[in-house]
């Protein structure tokens, strides 16, 4: 996920957010590009330091209520960072798994 701060005026109102190399997992948690995240856990995103953090804590596997902007619309989302961990832990399995290798259950 890419998050890129928006502002009205000098006001920090929340984080446009777009997928990274995960597009799925983006997709996953009911991402769109573009979506403005505005809040998460009931706290407004317009302290950088904190935002940081809540972002950080999606990104270590919580899962956070937030409050997302979409075409002029505000609805809520539950976003599930177990989907990110699952995802880093398929693409770390697939990458133990050498070139030509079939993989077995288990392994």
């Amino acid at each position: 996920m890419r998050p890129t701060p928006i502002y009205d005026g000098e006001r920090l109102v929340g984080y446009q957010v777009y997928p990274g190399r995960q597009a799925g997992v983006f997709a996953q948690m009911g991402l769109q590009a573009a979506d403005v995240v505005t809040a998460i856990d009931g706290a407004s995103l317009s302290d950088p330091v904190q935002a940081t953090a809540l972002f950080h804590e999606l990104l270590n596997g919580a899962a956070l209520s937030a409050v997302v902007t979409r075409k002029g619309q505000s609805e809520r989302l539950t976003l599930d960072g177990t989907v990110i961990l699952k995802e880093q832990e398929r693409a770390k399995q697939a990458a133990m798994v050498s070139p030509g290798q079939i993989p077995t259950p288990g392994t």
